[in-house]
């Protein structure tokens, strides 16, 4: 008779899983606290993952601005994964992105597994958006040249009669 496979509980899980949130001192400001999370809940990665691609691609309008996908997926890591405010002028962000390390220091101690994935399902919907963009101006383009078809058609229909004489 076979064995009965023992289950693991999820208390007995609970128990060896790491601690999530670390707090560190800021380089070069020692006396603010960096409070980083090693890994988003799944509804923040959902958030995070939507907030860039909308950032990227916009359907409605079809229009696609890869070159700010970094920039976004930056951000978001440090809002998102510590705890930082960003001002609402992307200038400002943008040079508080790049001319501090403070990123660096918050990507030291988030899960970089999570952040791949993050990026690939980023990179997954943002290609199905662009190719949902594509498939519907393909079809407008097919649905315009079926009508000048017709329109030529019924030109030709009309004018068949008329000689250039």
């Amino acid at each position: 008779m076979a064995k009965k496979e023992t289950r693991i509980s999820i208390n007995k899980l609970e128990s060896v899983m790491r601690e999530n949130i670390i707090t560190i001192p800021m380089h070069g400001n020692d006396d603010v606290m960096i409070t980083i999370r090693h890994t988003l809940p799944l509804q923040d990665m959902l958030q995070f993952v939507e907030d860039v691609v909308s950032s990227c691609v916009n359907v409605e309008t079809a229009s696609y601005t890869p070159e700010i996908k970094e920039f976004v997926i930056k951000s978001k890591i440090m809002t998102m994964y510590a705890n930082f405010n960003l001002p609402s002028n992307v200038e400002k962000q943008y040079e508080l992105l790049y001319r501090t390390d403070v990123l660096c220091q918050i990507m030291d101690h988030i899960s970089m597994k999570q952040l791949h994935e993050i990026e690939a399902a980023i990179d997954a919907r943002i290609d199905h958006d662009v190719k949902m963009i594509e498939t519907v101006l393909a079809s407008k383009t097919n649905e315009m040249l079926l009508r000048i078809e017709e329109l030529t058609e019924q030109f030709e229909t009309m004018f068949s009669d008329i000689n250039g004489a």
